[in-house]
């Protein structure tokens, strides 16, 4: 019975999962796929032993029998691909390739003018690393808006705080608790549950929102690249895992967790006079009668513009000063452009941890940057790089931020963008006089492909360090405003209308189903060569696949 009461009563789990008894670690298919052959597989090579060895006697007798490599009760780490033998392999492409397409382009210009055109690579220098988007630094975009408000001296009066479950968990790591929770129900009840209740003191109202994950999610890919771990089952006697991150970076685990804890903040008893509010998938509970009809079923992916839902809820029942907790640049962005449209809110950023927590008054740097700009702001920091749009290589957020103050007529494109709009050619021109400007800022040249030969030829860049083509650069400008102008920009819509990310730059790979880029839709060059007589000069030329 201890056992039982320790570790749970197996006998009433209903679920089809194969999980240990004692870790709730539950196996993957592949495990399970083990245990229902195995015993199969044994008999077949029971027959085929008898057969081969002594029977035809085709084999030797003694020969060693291989052994067979199951997953069994194990979770053995994906192997990372190799970045330094990727790195090796598109340098000797790169070698092979420019070495002779450049020198083979010099007798005719008008191939190289064409060259330049197309990308020549299997994924885009300046957009992706062996094949997988680059990610720059958003946190630079905080030193160009921070500025632009003074921190308060004093801790800020709200009347409501939304916080990011997702960055909560995180920061409260059980290792870290004054008395280190042996199950979740502990953690629950001495450590999350704690700091919830003690939040909810000088305010009237907690929002707790949550991350969903979806396979269809065009984040997939990032939060591959975080790493893997076990599959836990959550419950009340579950023991916590002994490392927390690991335990975070599988999706499946989040989405109990947060499941486990929302369900622990609704059935919570409040004073009167407070509620608070959780999210619990595509649903909203509160501990109150709270009118959330506004607020679901809610298809927002991320917490980060889901609090924007909730921020305009708190501000449509009256509660004008709100306080967002969380540690994403993008929520800096979000609240900027949403307060914008809450006449008489002020909206506060408690932004980071430790000793790089502060205050951030939202508000103000919306009004200094005036509405167009507040708006514009959503499309600049996606083209610039964000988790679902690749950042340009070598290109950080305050060059981005500075090229726009030099062109002031960007602010009514950026702020189009970040709304539900098609992208025009004339966009285009706009777009390609801004990206020649973030690789160099003296150029009088207004397309990206006559400044990709120019960089190229004369500026000795490496072929990261010049722009995409044109081709590839609209492919970009798509996925940057369907991130801006379609997710971001519909934020205050509890479920929105979205078109097919295949409409905006985006494909599916055929081996898994997820969302990658669509680097470009133009093909590229490859190099013929012309046979001619002997004793004659061999003539290289190019031709378009």
């Amino acid at each position: 019975m201890d056992v039982f009461n320790d570790m749970g009563n197996p006998f009433t789990e209903t679920s089809t999962d194969l999980l240990a008894l004692d870790t709730k670690i539950i196996m993957a298919d592949e495990v399970i796929q083990s245990v229902k052959t195995a015993e199969d597989l044994g008999k077949k090579q029971y027959k085929a032993f008898i057969e081969e060895r002594m029977v035809q006697i085709t084999k030797p007798f003694h020969d060693t029998i291989p052994k067979n490599n199951f997953a069994l009760f194990k979770s053995g780490q994906q192997k990372a691909s190799s970045k330094s033998k990727a790195k090796i392999s598109s340098m000797k492409s790169d070698l092979q390739l420019f070495s002779r397409m450049y020198i083979s382009c010099q007798a005719r210009e008008g191939e190289m003018d064409a060259f330049f055109e197309h990308e020549n690579h299997a994924w885009l220098p300046s957009l992706a690393e062996n094949n997988s988007m680059r990610h720059g630094n958003k946190a630079d975009l905080l030193k160009c808006l921070e500025p632009l408000a003074p921190r308060p001296e004093t801790l800020p009066e709200v009347d409501v705080k939304v916080l990011d479950g997702a960055a909560l968990v995180h920061k409260l790591e059980p290792k870290h608790a004054i008395t280190v929770p042996k199950t979740f129900k502990d953690y629950a009840d001495n450590v999350f549950l704690p700091y919830i209740f003690n939040q909810l003191q000088v305010v009237s109202r907690v929002d707790v929102v949550w991350d969903s994950y979806t396979a269809d999610s065009l984040k997939a890919h990032v939060r591959q690249c975080r790493g893997i771990g076990n599959l836990l089952r959550v419950s009340e006697k579950t023991h916590i895992p002994q490392n927390w991150k690991t335990f975070l970076r599988v999706d499946s685990n989040k989405t109990e967790l947060f499941k486990f804890l929302a369900s622990a903040i609704e059935s919570c008893k409040v004073p009167d006079g407070k509620v608070l509010v959780t999210t619990k998938g595509k649903c909203v509970a509160a501990t109150a009668t709270l009118d959330v009809s506004n607020l679901h079923p809610c298809t927002h992916e991320e917490a980060d513009y889901r609090m924007m839902l909730h921020c305009a809820h708190a501000h449509q029942g009256g509660l004008r000063k709100i306080m967002v907790h969380a540690t994403d640049t993008d929520v800096l962005v979000l609240a900027i452009a949403t307060v914008r449209v809450l006449d008489g809110c002020e909206i506060w950023l408690a932004f980071g941890h430790g000793r790089n927590f502060r205050y951030i008054a939202v508000h103000t740097i919306a009004a200094v940057l005036g509405h167009e700009r507040s708006k514009g702001l959503l499309f600049m920091h996606a083209v610039s790089g964000c988790d679902t749009v690749s950042s340009f290589s070598g290109i950080g957020k305050k060059t981005v931020w500075d090229v726009w103050k030099f062109l002031p007529n960007l602010t009514s494109l950026f702020s189009q963008l970040s709304e539900q709009d098609e992208i025009t050619e004339s966009d285009m021109e706009k777009i390609e006089r801004f990206v020649v400007l973030l690789y160099s800022r003296t150029s009088s040249i207004v397309t990206v492909n006559s400044v990709r030969k120019q960089l190229f030829s004369h500026g000795n860049r490496k072929l990261e360090n010049i722009p995409p083509s044109k081709a590839a650069l609209l492919q970009h400008v798509k996925r940057a405003s369907f991130q801006a102008g379609h997710v971001w920009g519909q934020a205050l819509i509890a479920n929105p209308t979205l078109p097919s990310p295949s409409e905006w730059g985006w494909q599916k790979e055929d081996n898994d189903g997820q969302w990658t880029p669509l680097w470009t839709k133009r093909k590229k060059t490859v190099l013929w060569t012309m046979p001619v007589p002997q004793g004659k000069l061999k003539v290289h030329s190019v031709m378009f696949l």
